[in-house]
């Protein structure tokens, strides 16, 4: 049985980068493989996302399997220090920001995959953007958005939030009132304790 077209995003690409802000990914083709062994093991979760929208959480496959997906990402969070000198300044996605040093990240408590079939990732507004990677997803199966790894209970950070909100995410569209003033809560909460890491 061939195995199934599974590509890492342009997104996760530069987790797997240098300078990298939030969460990095340490061995980016161990990942791929995790995670088409997830999709295989049938442990996608739609989680009342969008169609094709999914996310994979190995922490179902048993301790070894959440062991294992640790070892292949440094934590993207860690707690404030309220110490100057434990931050360092860096432009993320257009905006320049002050980031925990990634030293102070935590061990990670919460490992999800985002993952979209690659339908779906190729209808997503933020692919539809990008000539060269709705090219590059032609074939794929399935496509590896993100992957988040946090120590604090899994909660998206404000700049995703508010840009998922003004329309660039499908399943945030569906969000009524009181669901966008929970997840406010919730993100507003976060922040007050953590704090995003850096290399």
């Amino acid at each position: 049985m061939p195995s199934l077209n599974v590509i890492a995003s342009s997104l996760l690409l530069a987790q797997s980068g240098n300078n990298v802000v939030g969460t990095k990914v340490l061995d980016l083709p161990a990942v791929i493989q995790q995670v088409r062994g997830l999709i295989a093991d049938k442990m996608l979760r739609e989680d009342g996302h969008a169609a094709g929208q999914y996310t994979l959480h190995p922490a179902d496959g048993g301790t070894a399997t959440f062991d294992h997906a640790v070892s292949l990402v440094s934590c993207g969070d860690g707690k404030h220090t309220g110490m100057a000198e434990d931050y360092v300044v860096r432009s993320h996605r257009g905006q320049v920001g002050s980031y925990l040093f990634r030293g102070f990240a935590e061990r990670a408590t919460n490992i999800m995959y985002v993952v979209y079939s690659g339908e779906a990732y190729r209808a997503d507004p933020d692919a539809q953007k990008d000539d060269v990677e709705l090219a590059r997803a032609k074939n794929a199966e399935y496509v590896i958005v993100t992957v988040i790894a946090s120590a604090a209970p899994a909660v998206m950070p404000v700049a995703t939030f508010l840009r998922n909100l003004a329309g660039g995410n499908n399943a945030a569209k569906a969000w009524d009132g009181d669901e966008i003033r929970r997840r406010a809560v919730e993100v507003a909460d976060h922040a007050k304790t953590w704090a995003t890491v850096a290399d």
